[in-house]
């Protein structure tokens, strides 16, 4: 790190790198860890939302983590700002500093009210603002150039995307992370792979983010207090029926889901007040993971035999043979299913798993009709002939990918 020499009245701190490439004189050179704890302030602090986030806490130049967040001597100027509610890696690196993370925008990607002039303005369409309110303080500013960097987009239709903080629900799963890894090395994987694959996944997984901001889905049993903050788990319909102040009545009689769940009003242990259920639903993998426990019943409708006859329940558990598709489960269904089973019994759901790999294009990418490489099922049918696809499939290595298109089919027919 340098301190450049006197630029615009000012003297600016950058690494060698940079001030090689502005042709500045430098003037003294130091080490970077020497600027850690040297209190600044920002061109947005006198925004009221701005003061109101930051509380008593001062900017100030922390050291990164270079396993988080690492900084690049070759390009920027060897400092970069951090922005806990903008960005994940930000984020865990003032997770572990404890900065504050700062809500700006809302749903619509409007920046919230208490930010002054930026106020109902849309962050994503109209990005030039910031560099309009720089100018117009140019006390903050040294240069403007283009940059070229990447950016978040929508993995499916490539809409570019814009970071927002916003609360929500996990369930801490570093208590759970060995018992698991026990759990999962007492199934047999198809391939023999899959066990290398799960134990990874477990190795580095993080908290489970269980909640979603819809309204369709499983509605999460949280009741939380508005007045202090206290919430509950509810655990079952009897409990919540024995607990409710109001809105039973509405609820009764219909399905688990909103709007009905929303009618029911719980008493607060803790001040008295009336605690409402929190708007979030659940992940559909929380689903997903309980298949062996909500799914089996004497006749595939009444009430589970888990709950009902658990001895009965128990001549089904664990399913002998599960398989999917091997490449998205180790974090999804089969982290779920084993999540789980280890909690409620500390066993595991299954016994054996074939995963199986996936089907590609012929060009060896997944299939899209964004990129022309896809083939409607009805098409293929006509082309390749049925006994031909199926030949393809019962012929493949279910742990390899297939690819598939009309020359492959061809080859096979020969």
């Amino acid at each position: 790190m340098v301190a450049g020499g006197e630029v615009k009245g000012n003297i600016y701190y950058l690494n060698e790198y940079a001030a090689k490439r502005l042709n500045l004189k430098i003037e003294k050179k130091i080490k970077g860890k020497e600027l850690v704890g040297l209190k600044y302030i920002s061109p947005f602090d006198g925004l009221s939302g701005i003061k109101k986030a930051l509380g008593k806490y001062e900017h100030e130049v922390v050291a990164t983590d270079e396993k988080i967040l690492p900084v690049s001597e070759e390009e920027g100027t060897g400092l970069v700002h951090v922005a806990p509610g903008a960005g994940s890696e930000d984020y865990k690196l003032g997770k572990k500093l404890d900065l504050p993370v700062i809500e700006l925008v809302d749903e619509e990607a409007a920046y919230i009210s208490d930010l002054g002039e930026f106020s109902g303005k849309n962050a994503k369409k109209h990005p030039e603002i910031i560099l309009d309110y720089l100018k117009e303080n140019p006390e903050y500013l040294f240069d403007i150039v283009p940059y070229t960097h990447r950016y978040p987009a929508c993995w499916r239709c490539k809409t570019e995307l814009v970071w927002r903080v916003v609360d929500e629900w996990y369930i801490a799963m570093e208590p759970l992370r060995e018992p698991l890894k026990k759990v999962t090395q007492k199934i047999n994987w198809l391939p023999k792979f899959g066990l290398k694959r799960e134990i990874d996944w477990l190795d580095n997984m993080h908290d489970w983010l269980i909640s979603k901001k819809r309204y369709w889905g499983l509605a999460l049993p949280i009741w939380e207090c508005s007045q202090c903050g206290h919430f509950e788990v509810i655990g079952s319909k009897d409990e919540l029926r024995e607990k409710a102040l109001e809105g039973w009545e509405k609820f009764d009689g219909n399905s688990p889901h909103r709007p009905w769940v929303d009618e029911v009003k719980i008493k607060c242990e803790k001040c008295g007040k009336k605690m409402q259920r929190i708007p979030d639903v659940g992940n559909p993998w929380l689903d997903a993971g309980i298949v062996p426990f909500s799914t089996v019943s004497t006749d595939n409708k009444s009430e589970p035999l888990y709950w009902k006859d658990k001895g009965e329940w128990e001549k089904w558990y664990p399913a002998d043979f599960i398989t999917e598709s091997f490449p998205g489960q180790f974090k999804n269904w089969f982290y779920s299913l084993l999540a789980m089973s280890t909690v409620l019994e500390n066993s595991e759901p299954f016994k054996t798993v074939l995963g199986f790999a996936t089907l590609l294009g012929e060009d060896g990418r997944p299939m899209h009709k964004s990129w022309g490489n896809s083939i409607e099922f009805n098409e293929g049918a006509d082309k390749i002939g049925v006994d031909v696809m199926r030949w393809m499939y019962v012929r493949q290595d279910p742990s390899l990918n297939l690819l598939f298109g009309y020359k492959v089919a061809d080859e096979t027919r020969r």
